[in-house]
């Protein structure tokens, strides 16, 4: 299991390097997707879902992509707005958790708002059993909870 993360990490720094040029020709001011949207101020990205109320296997893979792409600008901040998501699964969090890491590399960083009871409540669970470090705050930034594995 060791090898398969490292694997995944070595592919994911060479994926952010691969894509250094087409995100200095392509300057984001905002951007959506189908269940993405994403605004800028300066190196702050503000992250909200539309229409969705989970993170799962179905869309994983599009949302590491699409962050990844911001976190690797050095010093970025993204800022996830979990107020719609009621349900995070395995994978969702193996994500959270591979960004959270991988932006560090960058001096970026990854937060969760918003985080509803729910969600919370598998956070910790999560945190606790699997080791995952995260960052939340239950409402906006009223209520700091420093996650670390």
């Amino acid at each position: 299991m060791y090898c398969v993360c490292l694997k995944d990490f070595y592919s994911l720094v060479q994926y952010q390097y691969n894509c250094i040029e087409t995100q200095q020709k392509n300057s984001m001011r905002e951007l959506t997707l189908e269940y993405l949207n994403v605004k800028k101020q300066y190196r702050n990205y503000f992250v909200s879902f539309n229409q969705l109320d989970k993170i799962n296997l179905l869309i994983v893979e599009g949302l590491k992509n699409r962050l990844f792409e911001i976190i690797r600008n050095p010093r970025s901040h993204v800022v996830l707005d979990l107020s719609n998501i009621r349900f995070i699964d395995s994978s969702g969090f193996a994500a959270l958790d591979l960004l959270t890491r991988v932006s560090k590399i960058f001096g970026s960083s990854v937060t969760l708002i918003k985080v509803g009871s729910e969600v919370r409540e598998l956070i910790e669970l999560t945190i606790k059993y699997n080791g995952y470090s995260l960052n939340y705050f239950e409402k906006g930034y009223s209520k700091p909870w420093q996650m670390a594995g």
